[in-house]
């Protein structure tokens, strides 16, 4: 069977170099009723002068070869039309002179519609590589005239069927004497084997059985025929049996190989080695190889392409960490890492996307909407501050760390910020120019988060605080407010921030 399977494969490698392959075929062929295929336009003669000498030596190649090309119903029908399928497999074969040798080995691919062929070179590209792709299609052209989805499916056998190919395509003496062993070979099995012993067995029983019958076989005895014919049945059947007992060992030896080779590659299983453990595993698949053998196989493969992958991903993120900013580099880098299950690696990517997100610049309706936004805080701010009841404040003693309420408010000139805060022993009064308030998150002030009342906070209200440091009397006074959530903190924050501003000319004056 293997014998079969090689002699098909080298006959179809070397079939498009027999003469007259790109003939036209005789009307008689498409008598029958059949879709008429798409042709490629009519003959035009075509302007050369821009051909490439490569080129000119494929038209030439062409013409010496097949000089009845343009009549031949598949193919190229134009000079320009050769030239576009030489560019496509000189492409593939990484050069024109490449290109040359590839039509000089099997010129059935100049058959083929330039965009098979460049389809199928890049698909080779994408799954070998670029080196490795251009070296199979090198020692076998013939893969370019073979469908995506169909390399696709025989993808592990491509690589070794070329290198096969390609030995006997470079020695043609070699190839000949082949041909001719096995051409021997076959006529030896027809004539010999098939016909002649046939015919000698025949005629060998049938004098046998003329002699046989010359004698007289005593009453009730056996005839000696009938005897022969059981002795040669038994000897039949026992060659049987003998033969299904060998195909079962020699079966359960390849299993047992095929399962030494997946143990030995995947202990060696290293980069550049993946192709030959997916074979592996394709071929224990097809030799009925226990699937425990192959599932440990697969993760073995899948573990070493995922370690690989992660050591690639971990030197890629190494270097945008060290020196890129973009942000939508960092959101792919995070979505492979997820993708690797690398955690630190997300952790750290994660807290590059958010510094980036933060620090970016505003868009110019982000700018508009916080606008927006502060303006609705400091107008609401004022319109409390303003009345007589204040904008109510919860104040927080850092040093003891008990709470009481208390009320800001403003003056009408805007420049004078009064605290009123409720105690035991009646209402304390306390007043600052705005000009000295400057306002902040108490949990990014050192000043007051290493205060006892702060750190006595629920881990919660911690968040909630604003810290204002002003100058009461002369002296300088830290204000700490816990407020009810997040977002009114934010917008006490805002409100004291716009009111206390100062550019630096007002700066200058005050010094």
């Amino acid at each position: 069977m293997r014998c079969r399977r090689a002699a098909a494969l080298l006959a179809l490698a070397f079939v498009a170099r027999a003469p007259g392959f790109l003939e036209p075929l005789p009307s008689a062929f498409f008598s029958r009723a059949a879709p008429t295929p798409t042709l490629r336009p009519a003959f035009a003669e075509a302007d050369k002068s821009s051909w490439s000498a490569a080129e000119r030596q494929a038209l030439e190649f062409l013409e010496k070869k097949q000089p009845k090309w343009r009549r031949s119903y598949l193919g190229p029908k134009t000079e320009e039309q050769v030239r576009d399928t030489f560019q496509a497999l000189a492409g593939a074969c990484g050069g024109e002179t490449y290109g040359l040798q590839a039509m000089e080995r099997n010129l059935a691919v100049m058959v083929f519609l330039p965009e098979q062929i460049t389809s199928s070179a890049e698909f080779l590209f994408q799954e070998l590589g670029r080196e490795q792709a251009h070296e199979v299609i090198r020692n076998n052209p013939g893969v370019l005239t073979i469908p995506q989805e169909s390399l696709k499916q025989n993808i592990g056998a491509i690589v070794p069927l070329s290198s096969v190919v390609g030995f006997f395509a470079s020695n043609a003496l070699l190839t000949q004497g082949l041909f001719a062993l096995i051409s021997l070979g076959v006529i030896y099995a027809v004539l010999v084997v098939g016909v002649i012993q046939p015919l000698i067995k025949v005629r060998s029983r049938s004098e046998l059985n003329t002699w046989i019958r010359k004698a007289q076989p005593g009453p009730g005895g056996i005839r000696p025929e009938d005897l022969e014919d059981e002795v040669e049945c038994k000897s039949e059947d026992s060659k049987e049996i003998a033969l299904e007992s060998e195909v079962e060992e020699t079966e359960e030896e390849l299993r047992q190989q095929i399962q030494e080779v997946l143990a030995e590659t995947g202990r060696s299983l290293r980069r550049g080695r993946t192709l030959a453990m997916r074979e592996a595993i394709n071929a224990a698949k097809k030799r009925q190889v226990p699937k425990g053998v192959i599932q440990e196989a697969e993760k073995l493969l899948e573990d070493h392409v995922l370690r690989h992958r992660r050591a690639e991903l971990e030197a890629k993120a190494a270097k945008y960490l060290a020196q890129s900013q973009d942000l939508e580099e960092c959101s792919e880098l995070l979505e492979e890492a997820e993708k690797c299950k690398c955690p630190e690696l997300q952790r750290r990517l994660k807290h590059r996307l958010e510094e980036l997100q933060i620090t970016r610049p505003l868009t110019p309706e982000e700018v508009t909407r916080a606008e927006t936004c502060v303006r609705q805080s400091c107008l609401r701010f004022l319109e409390l501050a303003a009345a007589d009841a204040g904008r109510e404040v919860l104040v927080l003693n850092l040093d003891a760390g008990d709470k009481s309420s208390g009320s800001l408010h403003l003056d009408a000139p805007l420049q004078n910020l009064t605290l009123k805060q409720t105690l035991d022993e009646g209402v304390r009064t306390q007043g600052c120019r705005l000009a000295t308030l400057s306002a902040s998150l108490a949990q990014d002030d050192r000043q007051v988060r290493e205060q006892r009342g702060f750190l006595e906070l629920e881990h919660g209200e911690r968040h909630h605080c604003v810290a204002v440091h002003c100058e009461v009397n002369g002296k300088r006074r830290i204000w700490c407010f816990v407020e009810p959530s997040t977002s009114a903190r934010d917008h006490l924050l805002e409100a004291l921030r716009v009111l206390s501003y100062k550019d630096e000319a007002e700066e200058v004056e005050d010094d």
